[in-house]
């Protein structure tokens, strides 16, 4: 129904469509009959096609119509856009009844030594005809080819949407980044875009930094969220137009693993930072609550921090990471990139762990040592020293009352009060040494074990003499031995006491 009501004027009377000087699109206007058509996303429910009813100027746009809960993607021809100077796309989009629509450009890598990525437009919702979309962004390095995509979803109710009028066009002037921090900078594709990346040094870290996507559901997350970016005392911020929907996640994609790996050779580390501490992670995870998630190693680590606590998770393939942060609640994103303070803090943690650790003090060592792990775990040398220590100490903590355990089982054996007395002891010296650890909760698990079972003895004695005294006094006759009766009688009424 919605292809078929009238908009603008007839074919005969159509408004002329200008040339745009420089334009990469071939059939900008949808004129050519004659042109390659755009091709669909194989997923989608729905088709984008050539019609008179979606024209904004000349006689054909290109569109699609939508019931509840269909969605359309198509994408243009492929493009060279080179990777120098500066992209631009503008467009005429119309979004109808309860659809959305959105407009970008999809850049690609001509050798495939990149994944796509695509600069967005924030989505639109319904409004008066035809208007201009427009993003101008810097070329990336190693993006050389360009494809326009439109998308379209309808959710609780039909629409339509349809794009007409396209340019894409190259000039040799860059575009400024949005925000820079040192060798990096973050560019928000587009002003008011809703999709950014993170390049260094000129070469692309991380893609498609956005609060939506789309896949084989169609549109996932909130699309009509654009990005602001500015620089902060450590690093990057990346800020949404407005705080996230409590659900939303915020995706972002890492390009090469190289880039980010401590040094020559090395894997990409992925770790995470949440109520319960540090996580080292596999490239694939999910973790709840994490508060932060770090990429990267040494020089190169980079820390993604969340204003509030959010459920992470990360899919790795083919040297590629996809992360998705949970993003609920929040507008802002911080890219820390220097950890100069918190290095500083480890060095010392790390200092007073050593000191520690040489004066017996093994739990204060264990303190130390965790608290830079959790907090501080920005050193990958001092990292690892404190794993190692940390688990060290722990065995040694375990070793100890371990010892003290078996000791007391011998001393329940035989029954010998002495050793008793030896095991509380030394299970004392396990607590002291390791005071506000776990091994000190064991030891005092473990000395209340020993004074449970002294106690017991001392009972089993007392017990056993009190019935040695009974028979005693029924030996002793009263009248014949009166004081020493007597002296019995208080024997065991202090035994009877005790107990």
């Amino acid at each position: 129904v919605w292809k078929y009501l009238p908009r603008g004027e007839s074919a005969e009377g159509a408004a002329a469509v200008p040339e745009v000087p420089g334009n990469l699109l071939a059939n900008a206007s949808f004129e050519d009959p004659e042109a390659g058509p755009w091709n669909d996303a194989e997923a989608a429910s729905q088709s984008f096609f050539v019609d008179r009813s979606f024209s904004n100027l000349g006689q054909e746009g290109l569109g699609t119509v939508l019931e509840p809960g269909e969605w359309a993607f198509a994408r243009s021809e492929t493009l060279q856009v080179g990777t120098r100077g500066s992209i631009q796309l503008r467009a005429e989009l119309l979004v109808s009844g309860a659809a959305l629509g959105r407009v970008g450009l999809e850049l690609s890598a001509r050798d495939g030594s990149l994944p796509s990525t695509i600069a967005w437009a924030p989505a639109r919702a319904e409004g008066d005809g035809f208007a201009p979309v427009e993003l101008s962004f810097s070329a990336l390095s190693g993006y050389d080819t360009a494809a326009v995509v439109v998308a379209g979803q309808a959710a609780s109710g039909a629409g339509e949407v349809a794009l007409d009028d396209v340019s894409v066009v190259t000039d040799s002037a860059a575009v400024a980044p949005t925000a820079t921090y040192e060798e990096y900078e973050l560019h928000v594709l587009g002003a008011g875009g809703s999709s950014a990346v993170l390049v260094r040094s000129g070469r692309v870290l991380f893609a498609d930094l956005a609060l939506s996507r789309w896949n084989e559901r169609g549109l996932v997350g909130d699309a009509t969220a654009g990005w602001s970016a500015s620089a902060t005392e450590d690093g990057l911020s990346l800020t949404a137009s407005a705080p996230a929907s409590p659900q939303a996640k915020l995706y972002l994609r890492s390009v090469t693993d190289r880039a980010l790996a401590a040094g020559k050779g090395d894997d990409l580390r992925i770790a995470s930072v949440g109520p319960d501490g540090y996580q080292a992670h596999a490239t694939t995870f999910e973790r709840k609550a994490a508060s932060a998630v770090l990429v990267g190693g040494g020089v190169n680590m980079i820390q993604f921090g969340l204003g509030a606590p959010g459920d992470v998770s990360c899919r790795y393939a083919g040297g590629t990471a996809a992360l998705a942060l949970g993003f609920g609640g929040q507008s802002a994103l911080d890219l820390q990139h220097t950890f100069r303070a918190e290095r500083m803090e480890a060095e010392r943690l790390a200092r007073e762990a050593r000191e520690a650790e040489r004066d017996g003090g093994f739990g204060p060592a264990l303190a130390a040592w965790s608290e830079l792990i959790d907090r501080y775990p920005f050193e990958s040398e001092l990292l690892a020293e404190a794993e190692e220590s940390r688990g060290r100490l722990g065995s040694i903590g375990h070793e100890r009352i371990q010892e003290v355990t078996e000791e007391l089982e011998r001393a329940r054996f035989f029954q010998l009060a002495d050793i008793f007395a030896q095991c509380e002891a030394r299970a004392r010296e396990v607590a002291e040494a390791f005071r506000g650890s776990a091994t000190e909760d064991e030891a005092n698990a473990l000395i209340a074990r020993i004074q449970e079972a002294t106690s017991d003895l001392d009972r089993g004695r007392s017990g056993a003499e009190a019935e040695k005294l009974t028979r005693v006094l029924s030996a002793i006759d009263g009248a014949e031995f009166p004081e020493l009766r007597a002296h019995v009688s208080a024997s065991q009424a202090r035994i009877s006491e005790q107990e």
